[in-house]
């Protein structure tokens, strides 16, 4: 485009020049009138007349023409400025289109990358899902077997709960001994407080201060109201139950009648809290009287089988 206005421009000012040579020819062709004053008075009117228009008409053409090629080079000017603006914007776009190609080149690989780190992942959670699964197969089956102990021991304990009853039945006809017999979870022994009633009261009161006072603590362990215990955590970080050496009728009964009445009162609050809370039944259970703890079957069958043995022998 700047090309061809210059072009124009260039025909323009031959065209300037053409008449400027036109006006110099005219001006002498009038000069050369002038000489020649025997030329008739109209001709040489006619004469002055067409040249003179000749002369304004091309004035006219001169003006426009310098105001066509004024116009021509501002706009040949802007065209440079915008030429110039243009290729700077160029040089902006270009840059910024080079950055953008290295901004998707970097965006594609790191694209790349991330496909190949998600296949990888997905890879790795195949694998870790397979060895769930397996291990999911693998606690089933050991469900299946915990279940089938559970079951099995359940049936177990069943089958020990009715030989530890036919036990106590036999043992309760058979009879007790200082070694193994039956306990009564919970109860008052006499003898405890015999001993201690004695040791302030003179025979016969003190067989019957001792029965009044066992009455009285056999009363206080029916009461529901009264738990005189307190939740400690053991060293195995449970949370159990244990006497509270605090309370006031533990701590009267241990100041008045000394340790061995409290230690037979404290032990039937243990038992009772054990076995039979509510207290509405009292429990029987098997039990070892030298170590002071309950029986184990293989005790009381070996202690049975032993007594059993000694009729016998005698009869042979």
């Amino acid at each position: 485009m700047e090309k061809s206005v210059s072009a124009l421009l260039e025909d323009q000012v031959r065209e300037e020049t053409n008449l400027h040579a036109r006006i110099i020819e005219l001006e002498k062709n009038l000069d050369n009138a002038k000489q020649r004053l025997g030329m008739g008075e109209d001709q040489m009117e006619r004469f002055l007349k067409t040249t003179l228009r000749f002369a304004e008409d091309k004035g006219k053409e001169k003006v426009k023409f310098q105001s066509r090629v004024s116009k021509l080079k501002k706009k040949l000017e802007a065209l440079r400025q915008v030429s110039g603006s243009a290729e700077e914007v160029d040089m902006e776009i270009k840059e910024k289109m080079q950055a953008t190609e290295v901004a998707m080149a970097e965006m594609e690989s790191l694209n790349q990358n991330l496909i190949a780190k998600e296949r990888k992942s997905n890879d790795e959670l195949q694998e870790v899902c397979k060895k769930l699964m397996d291990k999911e197969d693998d606690l089933e089956q050991m469900e299946a077997i915990i279940h089938s102990l559970i079951v099995k021991e359940r049936a177990s304990n069943d089958e020990l709960q009715v030989v530890r009853a036919e036990l106590i039945n036999g043992l309760e006809k058979f009879g007790s001994s200082d070694f193994i017999g039956i306990k009564r979870m919970g109860d008052l022994e006499l003898e405890p407080f015999y001993r201690a009633a004695k040791r302030k009261y003179y025979d016969p009161e003190a067989e019957e201060k001792a029965a009044e006072l066992c009455s009285i603590w056999e009363d206080c362990l029916k009461d529901s109201s009264w738990h005189p215990f307190k939740i400690v955590m053991d060293k195995e970080g449970n949370y159990v139950n244990i006497i509270n050496e605090d309370d006031e009728k533990l701590k009267g009964l241990k100041d008045e009648y000394g340790d061995e009445l409290y230690e037979a009162v404290t032990t039937a609050l243990t038992e009772k809290n054990e076995y039979n809370q509510s207290g509405g039944y009292v429990i029987s259970e098997l039990w070892n009287y030298e170590e002071g703890r309950k029986a184990s079957l293989k005790e009381v069958v070996s202690y049975i089988l032993k007594h059993w043995k000694k009729p016998k022998q005698k009869r042979n």
